[in-house]
């Protein structure tokens, strides 16, 4: 997040990559790696950065708004096993 607010900001000062950063998890064209999200914001897109994690959806405040849950248990020989995913947004 850090380097794709960086990169839509234009900006290596810290304060201009934090407001930035909000608008890249929200609102734009879908983009899941850094290299995609990269190559959109260079063509002038807005993005919308979706990690390994799972959608981000920043609030105003720079807080995460949405999240993925697992659920897991683990089985006899101690692997997990994941039950269900719970998505949360605000």
């Amino acid at each position: 997040l850090i380097a794709l607010g960086a990169e839509a900001s234009g900006s290596n000062e810290p304060a201009d990559i934090a407001a930035a950063i909000v608008e890249v998890t929200r609102g734009g064209e879908k983009c899941s790696t850094f290299a995609e999200c990269k190559e959109l914001i260079a063509s002038g897109a807005d993005i919308d950065y979706d990690g390994a994690a799972g959608p981000l959806e920043f609030l105003d405040a720079g807080e995460p708004g949405a999240a993925t849950y697992d659920i897991y248990l683990y089985d006899a020989d101690g692997v997990q096993q994941v039950t269900e995913q719970v998505d949360f947004a605000i």
